[in-house]
């Protein structure tokens, strides 16, 4: 039903440069290969091209192996991974206009993993990421025209009705 379910759908994941968000892209192209395409949200870097980016920061990392021996491994990400210029600190996540239409017309999915999970964070910048920048996620998604699915990954400490010890 999983399988299914993801078939054929064009999915929006943030935070990829991180632990969670790479290992769910990794799962992504290992178990679910049927999704149309995945656009990635990745902070601009002076000098550096998104896609080169994730080439070496997200797709080089240890988790990535059984993906990288993939037949046509690379010219499956080409044609499935887009990038995607922007800051969930910023207004309107610095998305350039032209992408942000583009996302509101195609996606079926947005899963949003970009948080900050530093304790010794400045407020302000905890904040502008992990509440406002999920924020500017959702409302990126009740714009968009064909949504099945909004799913926001918390940072910490969510266990929903549990209680007492829990062991990670």
């Amino acid at each position: 039903m999983i399988k299914e379910f993801y078939k054929d759908k064009v999915i929006l994941i943030t935070g990829t440069t991180g632990f969670l968000g790479k290992v769910l892209l990794e799962k992504f192209f290992r178990s679910l290969s049927g999704f149309k395409r995945i656009y990635l949200l990745v902070r601009p870097k002076k000098g550096t091209k998104p896609m080169d980016r994730i080439k070496r920061e997200i797709l080089q990392s240890p988790c990535f192996d059984d993906v990288r021996a993939m037949k046509d491994y690379e010219s499956i990400i080409n044609s499935k991974i887009i990038p995607i210029e922007g800051d969930i600190t910023k207004e309107n996540m610095a998305i350039n206009p032209k992408d942000r239409e583009m996302l509101i017309n195609d996606l079926d999915i947005v899963i949003n993993c970009a948080a900050s999970v530093d304790f010794n964070e400045r407020l302000c910048d905890a904040i502008q990421i992990n509440y406002f920048g999920s924020l500017r996620m959702y409302q990126l998604a009740s714009e968009c025209k064909n949504l099945k699915v909004f799913c926001h990954v918390s940072t910490c400490y969510v266990n929903s009705e549990k209680k007492g010890f829990i062991k990670e």
